[in-house]
């Protein structure tokens, strides 16, 4: 039976990326204010941009948050594959003491 991840071990594992999300924030983002503005365009829709004159700071702002985004999911996706992988996950969908799980590490 192959393994898979629970609720449990997703929310787990999307906590302990935090920093990662703030790395990338700040790879992609000058401050906060560039981050809010990136968010403010992605909700604001594209035909309003035009009219306002800011349709291509919308597309730029929009393709580093969507970059942002997609490079975090991605991290966290790769992560829990690489720990399925390798068993590190095995306390989180079975019930197997933690010991045993050490034990084989």
């Amino acid at each position: 039976m192959e393994a898979s991840m629970t609720i449990r071990g997703w929310i787990i594992l999307g906590m302990l990326n935090i920093p990662l999300y703030w790395f990338l924030g700040k790879v992609f983002f000058k401050d906060l204010d560039d981050f809010l503005e990136s968010v403010r365009f992605w909700l604001t829709p594209n035909i309003f941009s035009a009219f306002r004159g800011e349709y291509w700071d919308d597309v730029f702002a929009e393709m580093k948050f969507m970059f942002w985004v997609g490079f975090s999911i991605a991290a966290v996706i790769g992560e829990a594959h690489w720990l399925m992988d390798n068993g590190y996950f095995t306390m989180l969908y079975k019930s197997i003491p933690v010991a045993e799980v050490l034990d084989g590490i």
